[in-house]
């Protein structure tokens, strides 16, 4: 893979497939196992990685990505670097939609640049009917989970 070429939109839909031992996959660049085995160690995470490398500055991200990402624990590393380098553009709740996956997926959509002060993260349902804004600022070190009124600054 040539790390030099650089795009202006990046989408994808990564298997989510946990890396043990029955499904280990060999990466031979030691920082990216690593920062993998750090992260939650899931097949995902790497193609996530190695996509937002991809993305030129100001450059646009969209993926399709468990829902778990916003809120288990080993994914916080992940989301405190996507939330201290990049704009949260938008998630989308997709529930579960598709057909014979497991688990509940959304979509999430960054911008390859720092956040401003006052960015707001739009969340919306599958629907695109409800609609909540939440300050990236305060979502540093925290899940990436707001339904509620509190949460909507």
């Amino acid at each position: 893979m040539n790390h030099d070429i650089k795009y202006d939109l990046v989408i994808g839909n990564p298997p989510y497939v946990p890396m043990v031992k029955k499904y280990d996959i060999h990466i031979e660049n030691d920082e990216l196992r690593n920062t993998v085995k750090s992260m939650g160690n899931n097949l995902w995470l790497p193609v996530f990685i190695l996509s937002l490398e991809m993305l030129k500055e100001n450059g646009v991200l969209a993926y399709v990505l468990p829902k778990n990402i916003m809120f288990v624990h080993a994914y916080h590393t992940l989301r405190k670097l996507i939330c201290e380098t990049m704009t949260i553009v938008s998630i989308v709740d997709l529930d579960k939609y598709f057909e014979n996956v497991e688990g509940t997926q959304v979509v999430l959509i960054l911008q390859n640049k720092k956040a401003d002060d006052n960015h707001k993260i739009k969340y919306l349902d599958r629907d695109c009917k409800h609609v909540i804004s939440v300050l990236q600022n305060v979502l540093i070190d925290e899940y990436l989970v707001f339904t509620t009124q509190q949460d909507v600054k």
